[in-house]
């Protein structure tokens, strides 16, 4: 899957509804988190991690 232009992936973990969140950043080794909740949870939440990276990016690049 795609979101702003980064790639991601959600795959089933094991147990009742626990995920596993892959983020693949650009020129970095892929980021993953756990998740326990239902699927579109999941990917909410890794949707927002990826805001939250490019911000951080944003802001990095106008403080240069």
């Amino acid at each position: 899957m795609n979101y702003e232009g980064i790639g991601y992936a959600v795959r089933l973990s094991v147990g009742r509804n626990q995920w596993i969140c892959i983020v693949y950043y650009p020129g970095r080794v892929p980021g993953t988190m756990r998740f326990s909740g239902i699927r579109e949870a999941a990917i909410e939440a890794t949707r927002l991690r990826i805001r939250n990276w490019l911000e951080r990016q944003e802001g990095s690049s106008a403080k240069t």
